[in-house]
């Protein structure tokens, strides 16, 4: 409580005054008499005039109490109640053995499928070049590019002028495309095509790329040959020669 609001704290504060002034006059005069005689006195009145002046002062403010403190009141919010998981179904693809009892157990998700592009059949070959002299009994390298697939299969055939099969072999495919090698039969010469074919697993033709070449005689092992290109009518060789001829045939 206030001093304001207890009417009896001043006059018992007045009193207790009253009460220390006259003790400190009392103390005064009897120390002052009994310590004259010993030069003291002066010491002995000091103290009690700093009691005087401690007793008659104002009287401290007693301490006043602090209002209680008020808790704010709860308010309403817009925030969702606290969410309880244990409770909630799962969400991602782990769902609990058993129906919700023992440990969770992942769902296997399935390989995607790889779907291969389908390949256009193509090839061509890029050695011998066109109208290449290719010379007879010699071994000869054919090399091109393919597009394929990995079941299908190339042939390299050499085909005379009159599309007589000369020779054929089975190429072999390689990082860069494909290559065969055949040696050149050595009794026919003039004009040939060398043909490269790919074929489907059954044989089926799915494309094909010609070249056309020349067979030459080998003039370092041919000692007596004489080749001959579409003779015509009257015209003459000399005897004594191996002919090689290329011409054109009808019978009757």
């Amino acid at each position: 409580m206030d001093n304001e609001n207890n009417p009896q704290i001043p006059q018992i504060s007045q009193i207790w005054s009253t009460l220390c002034e006259t003790l400190c006059f009392l103390c005064a005069a009897l120390c002052s008499k009994f310590f004259l005689q010993k030069r003291i006195a002066f010491s002995v009145s000091g103290l009690i005039l700093l009691l005087l002046i401690g007793c008659g002062g104002e009287e401290a403010p007693l301490p006043t109490l602090a209002p209680l403190m008020v808790l704010p009141s709860p308010t309403a919010t817009s925030l969702p109640p606290t969410l309880d998981i244990s409770t909630r179904a799962p969400e991602s693809g782990i769902v609990p053995a058993g129906g919700g009892e023992g440990t969770p157990v992942a769902q296997t998700t399935p390989k995607p499928t790889v779907t291969p592009t389908p390949v256009n059949p193509l090839i061509n070959v890029s050695d011998p070049r066109p109208n290449q002299l290719l010379t007879l009994g010699s071994e000869v390298a054919v090399r091109g590019l393919v597009q394929r697939e990995a079941d299908q299969s190339i042939v390299v055939s050499l085909v005379s002028s009159n599309g007589r099969l000369l020779t054929e072999t089975a190429a072999v495919p390689n990082e860069f495309g494909w290559q065969a090698t055949f040696v050149l039969p050595p009794y026919v010469s003039g004009a040939a095509t060398l043909r490269a074919s790919l074929l489907s697993p059954d044989g089926a033709l799915l494309s094909a790329y010609d070249v056309p070449v020349w067979l030459t005689l080998n003039k370092a092992t041919a000692t007596r040959y004489l080749e001959m290109f579409r003779p015509k009518v009257d015209d003459k060789a000399v005897g004594g020669f191996n002919i090689f001829l290329m011409a054109r045939f009808c019978c009757r």
